[in-house]
């Protein structure tokens, strides 16, 4: 039979935390530990260890941290933070007490740290479950092994149960940072504004993907050129109502096609008379070098002479 009673009078469970996000929070846990006689234990060095467990069947350690606390002065009570630095943590160390409290992510712990399962045992939280907490407690200079207390709820007070929402609204229903590091940016007016605009497909900041029923795309209006545009920039010019872009080298501005263009230069060639700079321009055969006639008759035959080209350069009648 055991020679100790468990904690009586298990007074306060409450959760502290900064303003920061990267603030770590702490949970403190107060209580009293008489002997069986009812005499408070009144060790200088007792150690209590703490465990967080899962509240489904595996109980698995979420959370596991030991303090040790005088209570030669203290009338068996007692006061432990948990996370507040002064704490050994023991295994398993994956996860934070925040995260350990949280039930926004699954957890997968080593069945070493779980009374049921084999491997790696996971556990899936409801967004409304709860933990349990197992605290156990010893004085080396009269005990020799750990006394339990038998596992309770750790539930959360009245009003931390409004703290699961934001004005009623769950956290699935909130735009939120996942795993910020540090502090999280707030939006301006402007911003929010924006924001809406883009998710009701109104924004100017950016080119749809799909033509506007009624308006057709937006691209960027500059007036003139922007200062430093960049290779492949484009934009519409409201100084000359032109759309304009930049090869990387220059700004450049996309005609529209009148049709009164005129030629650059046409050049007649070997064989070929005509051409000119400008203008409507012709060009004709040059003569071949053969004078018009007919070569050949019934008592002779022509003999035509063809260049590389496939130019006559002289015909004769042969007997």
């Amino acid at each position: 039979m055991s020679n100790f009673t468990k904690v009586l009078n298990f007074t306060l469970v409450a959760l502290t935390a900064g303003g920061s996000l990267a603030q770590a929070q702490s949970l403190t846990i107060q209580g009293k530990v008489t002997d069986a006689a009812g005499q408070a234990v009144a060790g200088s060095a007792v150690v209590f260890r703490v465990q967080i467990l899962a509240p489904d069947a595996s109980g698995c350690v979420l959370f596991d941290e030991s303090h040790t606390v005088d209570l030669s002065s203290s009338y068996g009570l007692f006061a432990v933070s948990l996370n507040d630095g002064t704490g050994t943590r023991q295994g398993p160390s994956t996860y934070t007490l925040e995260q350990a409290l949280s039930n926004r992510a699954p957890y997968a712990v080593s069945a070493t740290y779980c009374k049921a399962g084999s491997g790696t045992v996971n556990y899936t939280p409801a967004a409304s479950d709860n933990r349990k907490v197992l605290i156990q407690f010893k004085d080396p200079a009269t005990m020799s092994s750990y006394e339990s207390i038998p596992e309770m709820d750790l539930n959360p007070v009245a009003f931390a149960m409004e703290s699961r929402t934001v004005g009623g609204y769950p956290a699935s229903s909130i735009l939120r940072l996942a795993d910020p590091t540090g502090t999280a940016p707030s939006f301006s007016p402007t911003q929010v504004t924006e924001l809406q605009a883009l998710l009701a497909g109104s924004s100017t900041s950016y080119m749809q993907s799909a033509s506007g029923t009624t308006t057709g795309a937006h691209i960027p209006t500059v007036s003139g050129t922007p200062a430093t545009p960049s290779a492949g920039s484009i934009w519409f010019d409201t100084s000359g109502s032109e759309l304009r872009y930049f090869d990387g080298t220059t700004t450049k501005t996309i005609g529209t096609g009148t049709g009164s263009g005129t030629i650059t230069n046409v050049i007649a060639g070997t064989g070929l008379l005509g051409g000119g700079s400008s203008g409507a321009v012709t060009l004709n055969l040059n003569t071949s070098g053969v004078s018009a006639g007919t070569y050949g008759s019934a008592g002779s035959m022509p003999v035509i002479t063809v260049d590389s080209l496939g130019r006559v350069t002289s015909a004769s009648t042969t007997a």
